[in-house]
């Protein structure tokens, strides 16, 4: 029965390839999504810390006032350390292109994990404090092509011009998340104010990021923090926030890792569903090429049955 079931299939080798093609999309389809999905897993893991730049994040749509630095300030365990962010997404513009760019303004002590690598710098820029000074900024790699530019150019952000002294390398607290709106680009918190991006009906968020001696510490000092400040937890993985549009949110490392998982896994919900639809596609396509060798080996057939070969075995 194998023997003519080979010989019947050398006869059709075309249908054969499209079988196997079939079968192979749909189960590597299946075998990307969970080779993915682990890799998202154990790099969240491993990363926690550095996602989010810190040990617990104090942020907030408006600037963090200073009484309420202090007040949380005396929560926190001796040996800390703190520097400030702002994020924005604004519109950059070169002399050729203008595009979207998710801006980074830094303060003085960033980064307060190990630093910043630079892929590539301008002459004596060793570091990422010395790339945004005197109006300097780091860009991503993507965006020397998508402005057209080359390190010592410079870009236009809000009311002012900026020279691009560096290229950032791969650092997870600033390039580590897949979902931008355009390239990520780095200055200095000073010049924010200077641009005209950062005043009245802009949408910033202002981030406190601080640094425990003991990053085990970080889940217990957010959670005291929390309470002190009566905030209210939200879903799993965001901390806690207070009401109001500018309520503040307090959060630690491992808060952080445990939201980005949970976008990560509803993002391979999403791919699975589409291995899914790629298996039902290529079951529809065997049963077609199927169908079509039926069709076209109904005379060797016939001559099996003419032969005595039973029905149940011609079918096999």
């Amino acid at each position: 029965m194998f023997q003519l079931a080979w010989r019947l299939a050398r006869g059709g080798r075309t249908r054969l390839i499209l079988l196997a093609a079939c079968v192979a999309i749909g189960v590597a389809a299946r075998a990307f999504v969970a080779t993915i999905t682990a890799q998202a897993e154990v790099a969240i893991a491993t990363e926690a810390r550095p996602l989010l730049g810190g040990d617990v994040e104090v942020a907030a749509n408006g600037p963090i006032a200073d009484d309420l630095r202090q007040r949380i300030a005396t929560h926190l365990p001796p040996g800390w350390t703190g520097t400030d962010t702002v994020g924005l997404v604004s519109m950059a513009g070169s002399d050729t292109a203008t595009h979207l760019v998710e801006v980074r303004a830094i303060g003085a002590g960033f980064p307060l994990l190990p630093a910043v690598p630079l892929a590539s710098a301008e002459s004596g820029v060793t570091t990422l404090a010395e790339a945004v000074r005197d109006r300097g900024v780091a860009v991503e790699a993507t965006a020397l092509p998508t402005f057209g530019i080359a390190l010592g150019d410079t870009l236009r952000l809000g009311q002012e011009r900026f020279t691009v002294r560096a290229v950032i390398g791969d650092d997870p607290s600033l390039t580590g998340s897949p979902f931008t709106l355009g390239p990520r680009l780095v200055m200095s918190l000073d010049d924010l104010a200077s641009t005209g991006l950062g005043g009245f009906g802009s949408r910033t968020r202002h981030a406190w990021l601080i640094r425990l001696e003991d990053p085990l510490a970080g889940s217990a000092t957010a959670a005291a923090v929390a309470e002190a400040l009566d905030l209210d937890e939200t879903e799993v993985g965001f901390g806690a926030r207070g009401a109001g549009e500018t309520g503040v949110q307090v959060r630690s490392a491992q808060q952080a890792q445990f939201g980005l998982r949970r976008v990560f896994d509803r993002l391979g919900d999403f791919l699975r569903l589409a291995a899914l639809g790629s298996l039902i596609i290529a079951a529809i396509g065997v049963a077609a090429l199927v169908a079509a060798t039926v069709r076209a080996r109904a005379d060797e057939v016939a001559v099996l049955a003419t032969l005595g070969c039973p029905p149940r075995r011609s079918a096999r």
